[in-house]
């Protein structure tokens, strides 16, 4: 049972569900009495997407460190209706499979909720705090920004 609150985060975070989703009869109808009795509540789910992240982080920024080729820096910031204000951070890199030789490989680095005017500074220091985070200062060839 110890596995349930990691195992429905990771449901909940890869399938882009909400987590109102774990009490759906629906969705409670195909589980285990046992594993019903046992969900996590939506608060314990976020709690533990953050929590299965930062776990994560390390292995990602030892990855990236690694990287030898260009990365590509993709920003999105958009407002929504509801007053939270993201930006999303993207990466791209080239990188070698055997089997199917070389491909670019997208991997999402990280959302920051923007609590201030999107001015061109602000946006850059936001940036730049994600960029040093995960070590890229000297490795991002090139930022694209995607503004809506």
């Amino acid at each position: 049972m110890q596995q349930v609150p990691q195992l429905c985060a990771v449901w909940c975070a890869k399938a882009s569900r909400p987590f109102s989703a774990l009490g759906e009869q629906t969705h409670q109808g195909i589980l285990h009495p046992t594993v019903v009795q046992h969900l996590p509540t939506q608060k314990a789910v976020s709690n533990n997407i953050g929590q299965l992240y930062t776990a994560v982080q390390y292995s990602i920024i030892k990855s990236l460190k690694a990287h030898t080729g260009a990365i590509y820096l993709v920003l999105d910031v958009w407002q929504s209706p509801n007053g939270y204000n993201p930006l999303g951070t993207v990466i791209y890199r080239m990188v070698e499979d055997k089997a199917d030789g070389f491909y670019l490989k997208a991997m999402p680095l990280d959302f920051v909720r923007l609590k201030k005017s999107h001015t061109g500074f602000y946006l850059a220091e936001k940036v730049q705090l994600i960029v040093d985070k995960f070590g890229l200062r000297d490795k991002v060839q090139c930022g694209v920004s995607l503004l809506c």
